[in-house]
């Protein structure tokens, strides 16, 4: 039957738009009306209300019902099944960046697996069939429904109550679903800087522990390589052009290779009665075969002691590895006495994720979030080895962390004094403190403060004074501790001594410096709860808060920062607005969606900081920077995705870093301070009184054009002067004169002046003149 054109039409353009791998998706970010503001606050409540009731009652309702799954069909196959067809995707494609959401979260995966170890296993040989959308349903409805069974508030709490359990269910909601705070490459690679500096694991169980991980990793790889091939697989006996090829491929890939069955079974008699029960019909009996393939799926994910110690690369180590793979995994019916509800928020199999078959055979389906539950795996053998060797674990990760942190600001301020350790005196209460790392640069200060504390299930489950707990160790211990050197700095410019415990003096100058930043780090956060501090002061989760919101930010997020940002006046415009930015806005979002945001917009959001009238959703935005990290880890070539600015722009600001000019920070970032859309025209107003300057068609003598940023709680001002004179007296005289003349805008944060020679320009500029309106620089 002929197809019409538009049918046809419509066909290429679904083939058009096939995902390519490792292609950013972007988010755009779009003004949406509040649809429920037509409603009163008590009409909002009782909607909310309602919806959590409805919520409770088909969460109980159906939850309970996950467990016959595993009565009617084996868990083995259906655990594989799910990792196979549900989370198993092509290199390098996201669906969940392309379509905004999955069908099937990881996080479904590991209910199940830790439903199936409640009972023992069924060994029924049974396909799912066509049920396996029904599964997906049921996983997605239950989920959902344990989330917004939340809304059931009481009627009598009050507004405050109200942001507190709002905060308390997105922390719920990260712990049920989100994984992999870090890159799966960043995690592993902490975990073996961490375990590389520690006998811990080796002391008591006699194994080395970067060898262990690097095993854990290469079963990893295997299942991956078991993946594809059964892929391949499928896709040679599905190619059959008649009934005996279709037969003859499955047997010799599925059966007599396998060695599954018995010769009957892989008989041309069998393939013929297959044959017949598909009716003649070829792509039947194809359908048929691929779901009697799908029992074999268990091999995919199963591995055996042997090959575990073939793995780890050294020989006589059986009875050591098997003790490690037993403090890993759970057998069936482990998890009878369990609470079933305590699978979603805090679920066992996270820390230990291999089930145990028998003595020999091991099955491990959760190797989709290898890079999350490593670490976690390396630390329930650091607390079977006793509270000794926790404590020493804590002082690994502490030092990890400050040298991590010195590593990564060294290596994104290559020409700053960095200074660790330093120890001072609060003038307030004489206390001594100790500061993890002083960078100054230029006019700058940045005062980082790092925590390497956990972050313990009950505060990931929501538990409020837990998070509490938390937040304060975390989160305001630092961020005040900050603060006070900060102001001691502030109030005492000169040259500091600050002791160390290594026995060196750090010799500080801070004269210069006009501006500093705070920084808290830390090595775990609580997602988009940790790093928004006024969000959770509004919540009351933090009773004693820093006189400024200062942000947290875990060490995987920084060094994701400093990779994408391509200079320190960039890495450093980051952190001033960052910091901005905590007492301006209200948003959602964790670093990443942070970072992708300040991509697009350096955070200049104009009047839009502070009319506290706008409250920005920023989730998924980090999925714009996932191809390009997971893509390099793989050896593949991604463009890197960088902050939009016009071509001059960036070349003015790569010019001011090479000079290196007296402010040359604040104008650097005083030029990053300018939104793209003003960049634009403001280059062209300068190109077009440039040209109109050099042929003599200008009516007065001197002419500029200028552009002043907004808000005014921040503005700079910058003039782009072309001129015809080569008297570089009068030239500078004018320039200054140009600034004079807008001084009286006390407001002004920074004015800056861009000279051109208009006859025979240099680029991107000849000179340049900057105030703070306190004192000039120039680069005359």
């Amino acid at each position: 039957m002929p197809r019409s054109s538009k049918k046809s039409s419509k066909r290429k353009q679904r083939v058009s738009e096939k995902p390519k791998p490792y292609e950013a998706i972007k988010y755009e970010l779009r003004p949406f009306a509040n649809p429920l503001a037509d409603l009163s606050v008590a009409e909002r409540r009782d909607a909310f209300r309602k919806v959590g009731k409805d919520a409770k009652q088909k969460f109980d309702r159906i939850y309970p019902q996950l467990l016959a799954w595993f009565e009617e069909f084996d868990a083995l196959y259906l655990l594989a099944f799910c990792s196979f067809y549900f989370l198993a995707e092509p290199e390098g494609i996201d669906r969940e960046a392309r379509d905004g959401k999955l069908d099937f979260y990881p996080h479904y995966l590991e209910i199940l697996q830790a439903i199936a170890l409640t009972r023992p296993r069924s060994n029924a040989s049974k396909p799912l069939m066509g049920r396996a959308s029904e599964l997906q349903t049921m996983m997605s409805d239950v989920t959902n429904a344990f989330q917004l069974r939340s809304y059931d508030v009481p009627e009598d709490v009050d507004e405050k109550e109200y942001k507190k359990r709002f905060v308390l269910f997105l922390l719920q909601s990260e712990t049920a679903a989100i994984r992999n705070p870090a890159f799966s490459h960043q995690s592993k690679r902490y975990t073996k800087k961490i375990f590389s500096k520690t006998k811990i694991i080796e002391t008591h169980f006699d194994i080395n522990a970067v060898r262990l991980g690097e095993a854990v990793n290469h079963i990893v790889n295997r299942f991956e390589l078991r993946l594809n091939l059964h892929l391949a697989s499928l896709a040679y006996f599905r190619g059959g052009a008649h009934w005996k090829e279709v037969w003859q491929r499955y047997r010799n890939k599925f059966l007599v290779v396998r060695g599954n069955v018995g010769d009957a079974a892989t008989s041309d008699e069998e393939g013929r009665k297959i044959w017949d029960m598909a009716g003649h019909d070829l792509d039947e009996m194809k359908t048929v075969l691929h779901f009697h393939s799908d029992l074999f799926l268990p091999n995919l994910f199963a591995f055996t002691l042997d090959e575990f110690e073939d793995a780890y690369g050294e020989s006589g180590k059986t009875e050591e590895l098997r003790k490690v793979l037993n403090a890993w995994s759970y057998e069936f019916g482990d998890l009878a006495d369990e609470n079933y509800e305590h699978f979603i928020l805090g679920n066992p199999v996270l820390k230990r994720p291999i089930v145990k078959v028998d003595s020999e055979a091991y099955f491990f389906p959760l190797t989709n979030i290898i890079g999350h539950i490593l670490p976690a795996m390396m630390e329930v053998l650091v607390r079977n080895a006793g509270a000794r060797a926790i404590e020493k674990y804590n002082k690994a990760k502490a030092n990890l962390l400050e040298d991590e942190a010195f590593e990564h600001f060294s290596g994104r301020f290559p020409t700053a004094k960095i200074f660790r350790g330093s120890q001072w005196v609060d003038p307030v209460d004489k206390r001594t403190y100790e500061n993890d790392l002083l960078i100054v640069i230029d006019r700058f200060g940045i005062v980082v403060e790092c925590k390497s504390g956990a972050v313990d299930p009950p505060a990931r489950r929501g538990g409020e004074l837990r998070v509490i707990d938390t937040l304060k160790n975390l989160v305001v211990d630092p961020a005040k501790q900050a603060i006070r050197l900060i102001e001691l700095l502030s109030e005492n410019r000169g040259i500091h001594q600050f002791n160390t415990v290594s026995g060196q003096v750090n010799v500080v100058d801070n004269t210069l410096v006009d501006h500093y930043v705070p920084l808290a780090l830390s090595l775990e956060d609580l997602g988009t709860v940790s790093g928004n501090l006024r969000m959770c002061i509004e919540a009351g989760l933090i009773d004693d808060p820093p006189e400024i919101a200062v942000p947290s930010v875990s060490i995987h997020d920084l060094e994701v920062i400093f990779s994408i940002l391509e200079n320190e006046v960039e890495a450093l415009h980051y952190l001033t607005r960052r910091a901005e930015l905590e007492n301006q806005i209200h948003y959602l979002g964790d670093e990443g969606d942070l970072l992708g945001f300040y991509l697009d917009t350096a955070f200049n959001l104009g009047g839009a900081e502070t009319s506290g009238e706008y409250s920005f959703n920023l989730m998924l935005k980090s999925k714009e920077l996932d191809p390009y990290f997971v893509g390099r880890e793989r050896g593949v070539s991604v463009p890197k995705p960088r902050l939009k600015l016009t071509k001059w722009w960036r070349d003015l600001i790569d010019y001011v870093i090479k000079r290196k000019i007296d402010h040359w920070t604040e104008v650097g970032l005083l030029l990053l301070n300018v939104p793209y859309d003003e960049q634009r025209g403001f280059e062209r107003q300068f190109k077009t009184l440039s040209s109109r300057v050099k042929h003599g068609l200008t009516n007065e003598k001197y002419n500029w054009v200028i552009l002043e940023t907004a808000p005014k709680e921040r503005s700079y001002l910058i003039a782009a002067f072309p001129y015809v004179s080569r008297d570089r007296v009068e030239r500078n005289e004018m320039m200054k004169h140009i600034l004079e003349s807008m001084i009286d805008r006390d407001y002004l944060k920074g004015l800056l002046c861009i000279g051109l020679y208009a006859p025979e320009p240099k680029y991107p500029y000849d000179v340049i003149v900057y105030t703070d309106g306190r004192r000039a620089s120039n680069d005359c």
